[in-house]
């Protein structure tokens, strides 16, 4: 039986480093192998708009979303956005329903270089979003 959990846990372990190091602390490698602070932010926007949840970041600085969760008390669709263009689906919410977009290392989307990170929403009723993310270089891999 100690072998099979040792193997077990050799196999996430090997899963886990595979796809970048864990976030065990707070942090996460970029893909140019900086460490990057896990940042969080929320809004709670209640009428038909677009609302930003990240400023830009200076020139040659993305967002990049690693979470999400939100939650309208009445139905709405959302959908995120990197100043005026899409980066995400239209999510089509009934009354009652969210969304979370679990932990993703990877990244779920991420804005252009320097442009803000935004939620648009479709109906005026009082929605709850908050975000994971980092900021990610658009400089070349090394």
């Amino acid at each position: 039986m100690k072998r099979f959990f040792l193997a077990l846990f050799v196999l996430w372990a090997a899963s886990a480093f595979a796809q970048g190091s864990p976030d065990f602390s707070g942090t996460l490698r970029d893909q140019n192998g900086n460490i990057q602070r896990v940042q969080y932010a929320f809004v709670n926007p209640s009428t038909i708009t677009t609302t930003q949840i990240v400023a830009a970041q200076s020139a040659g600085v993305k967002i990049r979303v690693l979470a999400v969760a939100c939650v309208p008390t009445a139905a709405n669709t959302i959908t995120f956005k990197s100043a005026a263009n899409t980066i995400s689906a239209t999510f089509p919410l009934a009354t009652g329903q969210w969304i979370a977009l679990t932990w993703n290392g990877g990244g779920w989307f991420e804005t252009n270089a320097a442009e803000a990170l935004q939620v648009t929403t479709t109906v005026a009723t009082a929605t709850g979003c908050q975000v994971a993310w980092i900021p990610v270089s658009t400089s070349p891999l090394p």
